[in-house]
């Protein structure tokens, strides 16, 4: 057996963590409404009510009434009862980071939960599926368990891209005015293409995330996952479709330091037919092929006592 079942009060921690994790988002889902700032402004000796963005861009609502100014009382009112609920919710995140700690549920690279955690804020969750080894983290939180290091052993992970949607997901790197280099560099400001594999960006320590794509008919020219100059080309992937026909699978996983993300993979039917395939690959590394091996053998373990559920029938 390549892993052990999680203590029920770190069980239970986990449960709670995924409650408060789902009202953060919630409450950040609301910061476009809150964000701006609403006021009295004298405009030609008349007292107006205006709305201005945090561009400065002012919006007039109107001058002065009985009803705007009651707009005006419960904005001023929502606002601040928003705040004080984000930063409760941010209180309680800190401490479940150390109650995650001292559970020793944490278990994914930071740089990981921090990459996660600057796609999501930008808008491109949508755009992706962590495949490979990193995804056993989703599946463990998901079964109540822990894969010992052997399974988990990597220093990389592997971000399929749905390229069908690339003119949206250019246009959200455009709007965020970054490249996906540079989103990684928030995250580690080492993070640099790797000029040998384009397909690939690495940091200092050498960790290195790697960009796939579904296979294109042959002769289909290589392209850069934004427009702007320097960034990664994802690489065709064998398979790929498969994945990105399969349900996707979001789980709760916890980093190094207790933080926390959102872990968008590919269902772990999908996962065990794939690595069974790899493992069955004379080409491959005998290493890789045996961790293949062990990776597909736990997962399907899960699979077969109910700890994990397919969505796939």
């Amino acid at each position: 057996m390549s892993f052990i079942a999680i203590e029920p009060r770190a069980l239970q921690q986990l449960a709670a963590s995924r409650t408060l994790f789902d009202r953060h988002t919630e409450l950040m889902n609301q910061a476009p409404r809150f964000a701006a700032s609403m006021r009295w402004q004298t405009v030609g000796g008349e007292d107006r009510l205006c709305k201005v963005d945090v561009d400065g861009q002012v919006h007039d609502l109107g001058p002065r009434s009985v009803d705007r100014a009651g707009l005006l009382e419960r904005y001023v009112s929502d606002q601040g009862q928003w705040r004080e609920a984000l930063e409760a919710c941010r209180v309680e995140m800190r401490r479940c980071e150390s109650l995650h700690r001292a559970h020793g549920v944490n278990r994914v690279p930071r740089v990981v939960v921090g990459i996660l955690n600057a796609l999501r804020h930008q808008g491109l969750a949508q755009f992706y599926r962590v495949i490979g080894t990193h995804a056993l983290y989703a599946y463990e939180v998901a079964a109540g368990v822990t894969f010992d290091p052997e399974s988990t052993a990597t220093n990389d992970v592997d971000l399929l891209w749905d390229v069908q949607q690339r003119l949206r997901l250019v246009r959200e790197l455009r709007a965020a005015g970054m490249s996906m280099v540079q989103l990684l560099q928030t995250v580690d400001p080492t993070f640099e293409r790797d000029e040998m594999q384009k397909e690939s960006a690495m940091n200092a320590t050498g960790f290195a995330v790697d960009f796939l794509r579904r296979q294109e008919p042959a002769g289909s020219e290589p392209f850069s996952i934004s427009d702007v100059e320097g960034d990664v080309y994802p690489v065709q992937a064998e398979n790929a479709q498969q994945f990105l026909n399969s349900p996707v699978f979001e789980q709760l996983v916890i980093g190094i330091d207790g933080s926390m993300a959102l872990m968008r993979t590919v269902d772990p039917r999908v996962f065990v037919d794939f690595k069974r395939w790899m493992s069955a690959l004379p080409t491959r590394d005998f290493i890789k092929r045996s961790r293949d091996r062990r990776q597909a053998d736990a997962v399907e373990q899960l699979l077969e006592e109910g700890r994990l559920r397919s969505s796939i029938p």
